[in-house]
């Protein structure tokens, strides 16, 4: 595709978020600007606030789906917030 100046159009592709981005806190990361660094909201709320979570490396991971699934997958804290049933529809 081209534009009127005879120029290729690029397209750029727009964010999505994923599914498990209501259950953590997204921080900057220290050491990937690229990559956020998630914050889990129950391991937070249980463990001192946001600012002791960022400390802690098992309270937050990099903001990529699979890790978000993976970590409320292993995340008492979480399954202690929903009912099992609850806990396996938001994990499918």
């Amino acid at each position: 595709m081209t534009n009127k100046k005879g120029k290729m159009k690029i397209s750029k592709k727009k964010k999505t978020t994923h599914n498990f981005c209501e259950f953590f806190i997204l921080t900057k990361s220290d050491t990937n600007a690229t990559n956020a660094k998630a914050v889990c909201i129950y391991c937070s709320n249980k463990n001192g606030g946001l600012q002791a979570a960022q400390l802690v490396h098992s309270y937050y991971i990099t903001n990529k789906a699979k890790l978000c699934r993976k970590h409320l997958a292993n995340c008492d804290n979480f399954k202690n917030a929903y009912s099992k049933e609850e806990v396996s529809s938001i994990l499918a």
